[in-house]
């Protein structure tokens, strides 16, 4: 999984599905704890599933209620589908 720690963002991986949710729940878990986290880089992102989407919309949400704002930045197309597919296009900012 490919991540970035720098400037407080995390890239995501290629794969956003049920395979990779826990290893991808808890990175993310990681970033919040530490304070470390204000944008996700969806750029890579070639395959997603509900779980990918519901481990982001949590995320957000989380953060929403504690104050912090959370981008998304660099989705890409596998990505923005999957999101308006979904009926998420407002949660996503799209």
């Amino acid at each position: 999984m490919s991540e970035d720690k720098s400037q407080n963002s995390y890239r995501l991986p290629e794969k956003l599905t049920i395979v990779n949710a826990e290893h991808l729940h808890q990175m993310l878990e990681e970033h919040v704890s530490d304070g470390q986290l204000s944008e996700i880089d969806g750029q890579a992102v070639t395959q997603v599933d509900t779980a990918g989407l519901q481990i982001l919309l949590s995320l957000k949400s989380t953060l929403r209620a504690e104050g912090t704002t959370l981008s998304f930045v660099g989705l890409s197309d596998c990505l923005k589908s999957a999101i308006k597919q979904a009926g998420l296009s407002g949660e996503f900012d799209l």
